[in-house]
């Protein structure tokens, strides 16, 4: 193949090579203890918990100066009379920071939990 012809092609296929550069897929599973959802989802590198879950839920919460606290998620809100919280874990480790703090990697798996939770 000629060099003219071959040039327009590998000029192509560089600039569809860095298309995703920088992009991690995460998945993230809701259960609010009735229905559980689970999807892949395509992030950019650096981006948080709250990140993914904005992108992909309907979302409620207060920000504060020690982080995000969710309120609600697909218009299921916490319950303090039943004492449920929404709760997230991330690789079934469940996370120490808020989750606006929480930048995820390539492969993470980060689920939220609607569970009866303990603040002491």
């Amino acid at each position: 193949m000629p060099m003219k012809r071959l040039f327009p092609l590998l000029l192509l296929v560089g600039c569809l090579s860095q298309v995703n550069q920088g992009a991690i897929h995460v998945v993230l599973v809701i259960d609010n203890g009735i229905e559980k959802i689970e999807q892949d989802v395509e992030l950019h590198e650096g981006d948080t918990v709250l990140t993914l879950l904005k992108k992909t839920a309907e979302v409620k919460y207060k920000e504060s100066a020690s982080g995000v606290f969710i309120d609600s998620i697909r218009g299921i809100p916490n319950d303090p009379q039943k004492n449920l919280w929404w709760v997230y874990y991330v690789n079934d480790v469940s996370a120490s920071v808020s989750c606006d703090k929480y930048v995820l990697k390539e492969g993470d798996v980060v689920r939220w939990v609607l569970m009866q939770f303990s603040f002491s």
